[in-house]
């Protein structure tokens, strides 16, 4: 059926598989699938050979025939039933069925961390629903400690979000949130014609690398990681507003003793806080609330 002479799944190949399958893009999933052979080359070639790999959303298996010319074991994980005959028929016929187990799941209800332990998954991979994407992320550097790497295409605008420079404007409240875990850098550009059909938006692939140090996780248990993470978004609801208006209801009657024993000027705006002034922020106001 496939011109497997060919590097990857195109255009032609994708209008192949829907003539034959009749499936097409799902609006509600936010799906486009990545007709660009090259680019997922490109992006394949970040996961060390004979690794084993969790690919989230494979679609047609676009990206995952390139992922599973570099793995050792590909774990793909789709939500869309319609899509996996499709998908076997891709892997099928590229040669590279034995490398992968395709999960029909969704995997905002999936249990990453239970996976990725049980199948030494510490890379993960992903064209993932703009929808999904900021969320998932920040839930993947938080809860998934055995994956050091996650390589995502994502929306332009979260990817510049998540990797901003700290003490910028272009920070938020979910940089903090997986800047505490990750080390995280664009590192390809993605053009809208590399999808059919095209996104309204562009996207780009970034690289989250696990922070070998300060980790919150050494000091934090997870529910004062979830007091950490509340004292940051009341920050950035205000943002605009000095730290110690936004930030009054939060610390009550500690207000001032918190930023004096924190030493963080309660003059500046939660962007122009390092993750550090964060985390003292709160080990501060918990050691105030304790006197």
């Amino acid at each position: 059926m496939v011109n497997t002479n060919l590097a990857g799944l195109t255009p032609s190949l994708l209008k192949e598989l829907q003539s034959n399958y009749g499936f097409k893009a799902s609006k509600a999933l936010g799906q486009n699938f990545l007709v660009d052979p090259n680019l997922c080359t490109k992006i394949a070639h970040y996961l060390p050979v004979g690794s084993n790999v969790l690919e989230i959303g494979p679609g047609i298996g676009s990206l995952t025939l390139h992922l599973a010319r570099q793995a050792n074991k590909v774990i793909a994980i789709e939500l869309d039933k319609h899509l996996l005959n499709p998908l076997n028929c891709v892997l099928d016929t590229f040669g590279v069925p034995e490398k992968v187990d395709v999960i029909n799941q969704d995997i905002m209800k999936t249990d990453l961390e239970l996976l990725c332990s049980k199948n030494n998954i510490e890379y993960i991979f992903g064209n993932l629903p703009y929808n999904i994407s900021a969320p998932l992320l920040a839930d993947i550097s938080r809860k998934v400690p055995n994956v050091k790497c996650v390589v995502a295409m994502v929306q332009k605008e979260v990817g510049e979000r998540l990797s901003a420079k700290l003490g910028t404007r272009a920070v938020g409240a979910i940089t903090y949130k997986c800047q505490f875990f990750m080390e995280i850098e664009n590192i390809v550009h993605v053009p809208k014609m590399s999808f059919i059909p095209r996104p309204h938006v562009d996207s780009v692939v970034i690289k989250m690398d696990r922070r070998a140090d300060k980790d919150p996780r050494a000091i934090l248990s997870s529910s004062q990681t979830d007091e950490m993470f509340e004292l940051i978004d009341t920050a950035f609801a205000q943002r605009r507003k000095m730290l110690r208006q936004s930030l009054k209801i939060f610390f009550g009657s500690h207000l001032e003793a918190v930023f004096e024993l924190a030493k963080v000027d309660p003059t500046l705006r939660p962007e122009q806080l390092t993750s550090e002034d964060f985390l003292n922020l709160y080990t501060s106001w918990v050691e105030q609330g304790n006197k």
